[in-house]
């Protein structure tokens, strides 16, 4: 069976149902991957196709999660917040962080398997500083979304 297109979907972007207002059962299919669905005006549109989590898309995302497991932790978060500004030999982290300095390193270990830091030895001293700037936007957008969720939840509670 050929595949309607979905020519006339264009001309009306206001005709377009949104996926919850439509039951299952009015989905059209076409194959295992493609579906279609009829607008108000009766034209038809196709559904984006999601990836299967396989193949590139799997390990794209594996190593995306290995990243997030390793800031997933306050103490390598603060690391990573110190390695911001400037950047730092173990024994300073550890002062910094209030633990002994075997416990900074395994952190940092971490963080440097994942890719986030990077090492220099320099004598005895081995100094860390973050590979890329992106780790510090990561921060940031952790602290807005917990500053959303309290806000959130303070207004809901209180409203």
């Amino acid at each position: 069976m050929a595949e309607p297109s979905a020519k006339g979907f264009d001309r009306f972007p206001e005709s377009r149902l949104e996926l919850a207002d439509i039951p299952p059962r009015a989905y059209l299919s076409w194959g295992t991957h493609r579906r279609c669905l009829l607008t108000k005006v009766g034209h038809l549109a196709k559904l984006p196709i999601m990836k299967k989590l396989e193949g590139r898309t799997k390990r794209r995302l594996d190593a995306q999660a290995r990243v997030i497991k390793a800031l997933a932790h306050p103490t390598r978060l603060f690391l990573v917040e110190a390695l911001c500004r400037q950047e730092r030999c173990v024994c300073e982290l550890a002062e910094a962080v209030g633990s002994d300095m075997s416990t900074v390193s395994k952190h940092l270990a971490l963080l440097r398997e994942a890719g986030i830091v990077a090492d220099e030895k320099r004598g005895k001293k081995v100094f860390y500083s973050l590979r890329t700037g992106c780790a510090r936007d990561f921060s940031s957008c952790a602290a807005a979304v917990v500053e959303e969720t309290s806000r959130r939840r303070l207004e809901t509670f209180a409203g």
